[in-house]
């Protein structure tokens, strides 16, 4: 016959594969953000036993689809915009975290809490006005709020988890990481 196993190579597979991959993460970028939520929340239902509204989904998929190659991605990788933070990237966070910085941990969360739309300058003021070291304080507040230096940009993050979860989940964060400090030092 024409056609025969025998013709068929396995060295092209491993470049499709990427190609393949190329050309959906191409896609994903490129596609509406509620077309996105439509073809995800099921799998973000299944996954988190939660039926989230599909605004709430298409601004998570908003914010993930640059940096996601599959779909499902959007919500693994986005799992804290659906769940409490499970694993923080401790690792990263006590290179950065400094006792005497806590207190001041602490009043960002409560300014978080407290700014409205207004959390990026807010925090960038106070950060200028104390004269902290943004590389002590930015990675602490990432990893607080998402358990990980990967994900998107923090300001967008905090408006889509909206402000009141932010704090929390950054209050409970930081007094881990004091904890986690003390036992190293």
């Amino acid at each position: 016959s024409m056609f025969s196993l025998e013709r068929i190579h396995k060295a092209g597979a491993r470049f499709d594969f990427d190609k393949a991959k190329w050309f959906n993460q191409h896609y994903i970028i490129i596609s509406e953000d509620t077309y996105l939520a439509s073809l995800v929340k099921e799998g973000v239902t299944k996954m988190f036993g939660v039926n989230f509204d599909s605004d709430y989904i298409a601004q998570v998929c908003s914010l993930m689809k640059e940096r996601v190659h599959l779909l499902p991605e959007i919500y693994t990788q986005g799992a804290f915009f659906f769940e409490e933070v499970r694993n923080y990237d401790l690792a990263a966070v006590l290179k950065k975290y400094k006792p005497e910085n806590h207190a001041h941990l602490e009043n960002m969360a409560n300014l978080i809490l407290s700014s409205g739309n207004a959390v990026e300058e807010v925090i960038k003021n106070y950060i200028h006005d104390k004269e902290l070291k943004m590389g002590e304080i930015f990675p602490v507040l990432r990893i607080g709020i998402s358990g990980t230096m990967q994900g998107p940009d923090l300001f967008k993050t905090i408006q889509v988890l909206g402000n009141q979860k932010a704090s929390q989940r950054l209050l409970k964060a930081i007094s881990l990481f004091q904890d986690e400090s003390k036992k190293v030092s």
